[in-house]
């Protein structure tokens, strides 16, 4: 994870608080409660915000997110992030070969990783709202348990094994294209009233 970090990073050193200009990766991780976890314009990690229960997951346990990958019959994330307060989540999964984003990507495969993210989040039961760019520190202890797995990255193919990615998107429903990025999601959000 550290050597895959970019080497200059923005970081938030208190949730709320905004981001910092890009800081040296060795100070930002270690001074940083949220960090930026991908480059500008290319995504190595899926990275998903789970706040609740998976809602099949019958367990005793209180309120604990941790299992929801395993509940939903997904492959395990590389990394959770266990907040020690509340049970809630952040699962990272690392993928074999970065994806472009810029506009001059190939824009199928933008989507499809947009569809493999937005099946991945309803299946995890994550938050849909969450902006995919910053996380919590794996580097950072306070108030945090970091749970490493043993397994490698992920190619795209071997992230859809269980998804249903069958979903059509329509250009009526501003939700399909939310989590493209801050500019496309404002477009898509308040469109509509600029027509009427």
């Amino acid at each position: 994870f550290y050597e895959n970090m970019p080497a200059w990073m923005p970081i938030s050193l208190k949730k709320g608080k905004g981001l910092t200009e890009p800081l040296e990766k060795k100070n930002a991780l270690t001074d940083g409660r949220l960090i930026q976890f991908n480059a500008a314009k290319l995504v190595r990690y899926l990275v998903f915000d789970v706040d609740e229960m998976h809602p099949d997951d019958n367990a005793d346990y209180e309120h604990n997110c941790f299992y929801n990958w395993h509940v939903a019959g997904l492959p395990p994330p590389q990394i959770i992030i266990k907040n020690k307060k509340n049970g809630h989540c952040q699962y990272f999964y690392e993928l074999k070969t970065p994806v472009s984003t810029s506009d001059k990507s190939n824009q199928k495969i933008v989507f499809w990783l947009h569809s493999i993210r937005r099946a991945m989040t309803l299946e995890l039961n994550a938050d849909s709202a969450y902006t995919h760019h910053i996380s919590r520190n794996p580097f950072n202890p306070i108030d945090q348990e970091v749970f490493y797995s043993l397994v490698g990255p992920y190619s795209l193919d071997e992230l859809t094994k269980n998804l249903d990615l069958s979903t059509k998107y329509s250009i009526q429903k501003p939700d399909d294209y939310l989590g493209l990025g801050r500019n496309n999601d404002t477009f898509h959000t308040v469109r509509f009233d600029a027509y009427s």
